[in-house]
């Protein structure tokens, strides 16, 4: 009579974009693989954010937000290795920016970002001529959160204080969120 007692070996790998702050910047996919040199593997399984145990067979991928996955696996005499919870956090979409299309210079307007993943890092606003004649207008707002609204005007004076002559000046808005997603919006000043 032949006993078993030694677990089934368990292997895990993850991929995907790790930025700097933590946080997965592409959808990641995490791979298991089990076998067992006893009575042989009879299941593997996986729990995905709490959820009720599944069978494994290939490779899983998981896309924005938080999540959870734990692994099991069992051979015939019914020996269980299981994985500690492995949570992650995936963010792959750039901040969402609203800024009307074009507008009259001296008027105000409304400017929101949003970032429904990691949440907003940065946020530039550039004004320049497309000709780039005159030094550029630009400034740094430091936003916290997943959302950020400012009311945004321009007076028509260049940083130097040269005043725009009639024409159409660009007004250029990049966001970053905290997983290093860039998003980039243009808008248009007109100053009659």
């Amino acid at each position: 009579m032949a006993f078993d007692t030694i677990t089934p070996a368990l292997d895990l790998s993850m991929s995907g974009t790790l930025d700097v702050s933590g946080w997965y910047r592409s959808p990641v996919v995490l791979t298991a693989n089990a076998s067992d040199l006893g009575s042989g593997l009879e299941i593997l399984e996986a729990s995905m954010d709490g959820g009720a145990w599944m069978p494994y067979s290939a490779p899983l991928t998981f896309t924005e937000g938080h999540h959870a996955v734990q692994f099991h696996a069992a051979d015939v005499a019914g020996n269980l290795t299981e994985t500690p919870s492995q949570e992650f956090d995936v963010d792959a979409a750039g901040p969402v920016i609203h800024l009307p299309a074009g507008w009259s210079v001296d008027q105000v307007v409304t400017l929101r970002v949003n970032d429904a993943g990691s949440g907003l890092s940065q946020i530039r606003v550039v004004i320049e001529d497309e000709d780039e004649r005159w030094p550029k207008v630009a400034w740094n707002e430091d936003p916290s959160g997943a959302s950020f609204t400012s009311e945004l005007t321009w007076d028509g004076r260049f940083k130097n204080g040269a005043v725009a002559p009639p024409g159409t000046y660009l007004v250029w808005v990049k966001a970053v969120d905290r997983a290093g997603n860039e998003s980039v919006k243009l808008g248009r000043v007109v100053v009659p």
